[in-house]
């Protein structure tokens, strides 16, 4: 208690003084601390939020989407092979599912209604019979939208009449749609599933739109949109009644940190079967997880030490001035018969005050500029959250760093000798 009153106290004094008395030399310090935090606090609050998003709101972002198309006139990527992709045998691979538009027509193979963020509200989804096989002489069955519903039973339709309209062996007639098709079933989208994202997870009203074709192109994304798929106007309807032998998209879901993985397994399957496809994943994942942006986080922790270097020495040769500043000061208080500990207990606690208010200062201009980023780029995965462990351990580094810098000044400080500084006065 002793030390704190006679030390830390006066410190603490000292630090809040010396704002007022060296505002440009208190200003330099503080900047120096708090761009350091902003280097030590920025890139994990932006990576961790990424990557936390990226797993956590896959489907709304579509961070687990492995999209693919054939490339070549041959139609060798058919429903059949797109069934054989869904039976592949690997750990980090969800799903795959095959799609073919036909004006209001949507034939889809394999799919399940949580795999296409489709929620069921009345009557049922297909039967693996109806997906994989027509039943012979059974009529076509399809799933409507909410929209498409009322489009078909009128405006002021709502579900409970609906689905008993149901039983009763409703027909679809609508442009694609194969002749007879009854209706089994009424679906909604799942919020997430018609965010205002696009399929690859781009931001459909950001300002910097324009931009995000020549990044599809760059990244090696599909240049067609297949928004289309969550089109809620199309008559859902198994690829067993499609009129065509082939997709023209193929779907597969897998985990969002594996998902290049999981494309180069499945593009290798089809090159094995002569397809040449191209394959396109949300183009922030493939950086997010990728070994490239590990090593440029052990990069990051090296830029950081060496920030810390350069800040020791700015702390010291701030410290320095200052005790050159309060000789006198020093001397009085050697007199009045402070012991030697006693100051430099007192200047390492001005340091450790100082830094830490850099330090405090820096951490919301780190989070302020990690929204910035994340709001400034067109892809929706890009966010960001607060990284406490980050935060606390560049906090403690800085300060423990700054205190170790000001070591040298409150030596010098503890050596000034009274007599000659006050005879000299």
């Amino acid at each position: 208690m002793s030390l704190f009153r006679l030390a830390v106290l006066p410190g603490l004094r000292a630090a809040l003084w010396s704002f007022r008395r060296a505002p440009l030399r208190s200003l330099v310090l503080l900047q120096g601390v708090m761009w350091a935090t902003v280097f030590g606090v920025t890139p994990p609050a932006i990576l961790r939020g990424s990557r936390e998003g990226a797993l956590e709101r896959a489907a709304e972002l579509g961070t687990d989407r492995v999209l693919i198309r054939e490339t070549t006139a041959a139609a060798r990527l058919t429903w059949e092979v797109a069934r054989e992709l869904g039976a592949v045998d690997h750990e980090a691979l969800w799903s795959v599912s095959a799609y073919a538009r036909r004006e209001r027509a949507l034939f889809v193979d394999s799919e399940t209604s949580e795999d296409s963020g489709r929620v069921v509200v009345a009557g049922r989804w297909f039967t693996a019979d109806e997906l994989l096989a027509a039943r012979a002489g059974a009529s076509p069955v399809c799933l409507v939208s909410e929209k498409t519903a009322r489009e078909l039973r009128g405006a002021t339709t709502d579900l409970v009449e609906f689905a008993e309209a149901i039983a009763g062996g409703i027909v679809v007639e609508l442009p694609g749609v194969p002749e007879g098709a009854r209706v089994i079933g009424v679906f909604r989208f799942d919020s997430r599933a018609t965010s205002a994202v696009d399929s690859f997870g781009y931001r459909e009203d950001h300002p910097l739109r324009e931009m995000v074709e020549e990044l599809k192109t760059y990244f090696g994304v599909l240049d067609e949109d297949i928004d289309w798929l969550r089109d809620d106007t199309l008559v859902v309807l198994p690829a067993a009644v499609a009129p065509v032998d082939r997709p023209d998209v193929v779907l597969a879901r897998a985990r969002p940190d594996r998902v290049k993985d999981v494309a180069d397994e499945l593009r290798t399957r089809l090159l094995r079967r002569g397809v040449a496809p191209t394959m396109a994943v949300n183009p922030v994942v493939q950086i997010l997880f990728s070994e490239q942006l590990r090593t440029i986080e052990e990069l990051h922790v090296v830029i950081f030490v060496v920030c810390l270097i350069v800040g020791v020495l700015v702390v010291t040769n701030s410290m320095i001035l200052s005790i050159l500043d309060r000789r006198r000061e020093i001397a009085i208080r050697r007199v009045e018969g402070a012991h030697v500990t006693t100051i430099v207990a007192q200047v390492l606690a001005e340091t450790g005050v100082q830094c830490l208010a850099g330090a405090l200062v820096g951490i919301p201009v780190a989070l302020g500029l990690a929204e910035l980023r994340a709001s400034l780029d067109p892809s929706g995965a890009l966010m960001w959250t607060f990284p406490a462990t980050e935060t606390l351990q560049t906090v403690v580094a800085i300060t423990v760093a700054g205190i170790l810098g000001g070591l040298i000044p409150a030596v010098h400080a503890a050596r000034v000798d009274p007599a000659r500084v006050l005879g000299s006065e």
